[in-house]
């Protein structure tokens, strides 16, 4: 080999020896650099857990002083330390500022132990401010989107410096007043932040609320606070058009919304036959029995015996619709007796197979849970049911809750009342509005199918046409509506030309016999 290949080959490899050592370092380095991040990264991760420890210690607080009081105060407490009182019937009168009596009493009993326990955390985290804040939905009647927005921004902000008043104004510890003054603000803010449902629509009963929110710097920092959402319903149900044609209705009635305080009280448990279903479901399919939301299920599960049934998946279906599974019934001349519930319980009386006998029939008595009916899912496009895969909906059906269905349910007939509450309308040339028979169904639905004076049930459809919709005053354009059954309202001054036949009268007070059959406790619950 020459030499100059020789000197080639030789400074070759010393450039080889050079660049050796500097790969060595920056390898280094980059492990260094990673350990410096997975080091800090855990630093984060263990910051954030403390803060959340801490926050989660106020939650307990919370938790364990007001548990039974947030139930019956009807107050939800958030993650992110937010207490929300959410019905507004006990807040505020409709379109005032005032803090009603009711509401006092409970902030006089809420307000000085919130503060307490507030005060008492601020000893390990920092207390950066009690936010009051005021929350409306986005309507005001006869006003437009941007009118309406402004003034429910007057309205919340009255309504939060109302609060602020009479609590600062309680007998409180003097050094928990000074403590509190800096940091407790009054924040209305009108329609900005609205509830929506499970569907991503305004919720406009529970967007009216007030809001006692806690910030702190721990709480701050492990980013527990988000946008205001209501958690707590599961129950989904496709409500598209549901409002707008009950939206529809009342005004072509010509009515206004009216406030409404829904009445709960009336309980259903009772046997009815199939071929009757179809007449107790609502404009919306849902099933109702004395103008309550009601499940229905086929109680005689005796031609097995309850381990062949192979639990809920074999069993007979709950219903809350009148769905395609019904009307197939119904068109087969098949009918089975079904039981109509509207207690909140996930168990249900069922009489199955066995050697003895129960007091219902063949069969012996066992509570057991029931799924609901795939085609009442369907119908309703619970949780989305339509849209969803095969193991989808049978997710659903398996974690279906029937107490939270049941609750649901109820605020859809509430807001069905509160939509027709109040129902006034223009009147043809006989007095009477056009549409005066369906406005009179559905006061008359609102009401419970109830007789007003003596409260005698008529809501079976071969007795409803024996409660009448009475207009108090004589004047059939307005909306002084009353629900009296036909004996009641023949007896109304000046109501002579009513005729009631002895059938009637028999029909009715065979109804009236049923209702004190119910007991006395029934008839109260009917008149509350």
């Amino acid at each position: 080999m020459s030499r100059a290949a020789l000197e080639s080959t030789s400074s070759v490899a010393g450039d080889d020896e050079q660049w050796a050592p500097l790969s060595d370092l920056m390898a280094a380095l980059m492990l260094i650099f990673m350990f410096i991040a997975i080091v800090f990264a855990r630093t984060i991760v263990q910051e954030e857990e403390t803060y959340k420890a801490e926050c989660n210690k106020i939650l307990a607080s919370f938790k364990a002083e007001f548990g039974s009081d947030f139930e019956k105060w009807d107050v939800d407490l958030l993650d992110d330390l937010t207490i929300r009182f959410r019905n507004p019937d006990i807040l505020f009168e409709s379109g005032r500022a005032e803090v009603r009596p009711h509401y006092q009493d409970i902030l006089q009993s809420f307000f000085p132990r919130y503060l307490s326990i507030t005060n008492n955390h601020a000893q390990t985290d920092e207390v950066r401010e009690i936010r009051i804040e005021g929350h409306t939905s986005s309507a005001w009647m006869g006003e437009s989107e941007d009118d309406a927005y402004f003034k429910n921004m007057a309205l919340s902000q009255d309504r939060t410096r109302s609060i602020l008043r009479f609590v600062m104004a309680l007998p409180l510890e003097s050094s928990l007043k000074a403590w509190a003054k800096p940091l407790i603000t009054a924040n209305g803010l009108s329609s900005s932040k609205l509830v929506l449902n499970a569907l991503g629509r305004e919720d406009a009963a529970r967007s009216r609320r007030v809001e006692f929110r806690l910030i702190t710097a721990a709480c701050q920092k492990a980013g527990v606070y988000e946008p205001p959402t209501d958690k707590r319903v599961q129950f989904r149900i496709d409500d598209s058009g549901v409002s707008e044609r009950l939206r529809s209705l009342r005004e072509a009635v010509g009515a206004q919304r009216a406030d409404f305080r829904p009445r709960r009280s009336r309980v259903v448990d009772e046997d009815i036959a199939a071929n009757e279903l179809e007449e107790r479901a609502n404009e919306e399919g849902y099933l109702e029995v004395k103008g309550s939301p009601t499940f229905a299920y086929i109680r005689d599960h005796t031609e097995k015996k309850l381990s062949e049934w192979g639990g809920p998946d074999g069993m007979k279906k709950l219903h809350f619709m009148f769905c395609e599974t019904l009307v197939g019934m119904k068109e087969q001349g098949r009918f089975e007796r079904f039981r109509a519930t509207n207690t909140t319980s996930d168990k249900y009386e069922v009489d199955v197979g066995a050697d003895r006998v129960s007091s219902h029939g063949s069969g012996v008595q066992e509570e057991v849970r029931l799924y609901p009916c795939r085609n009442c899912l369907r119908k309703a496009d619970y949780q989305g049911y339509s849209s969803a895969s095969n193991e989808e909906r049978t997710k659903i059906v398996h974690d279906f809750n029937a107490p939270e269905a049941m609750d649901v349910l109820w605020q859809r007939f509430d807001l069905f009342r509160q939509e027709m509450a109040g129902v006034k309308s223009a009147h043809s040339p006989t007095g009477y509005p056009d549409n005066w028979r369906q406005t009179s169904k559905a006061f008359r639905q609102l009401n419970g199918w109830l007789c007003s004076k003596c409260g005698v049930y008529l809501g079976d459809a071969d007795a409803q046409e024996l409660l009448h919709v009475h207009h108090v005053d004589g004047d059939k354009r307005n909306n002084n509506f009353m629900c009296l059954c036909k004996e009641c309202h023949s007896k109304e001054p000046n109501h002579h030309y009513i005729v009631l036949s002895e059938e009637d009268l028999q029909r009715i007070n065979r109804a009236r016999g049923q209702l004190r059959d119910e007991g006395t406790e029934e008839t109260r619950d009917g008149d509350d």
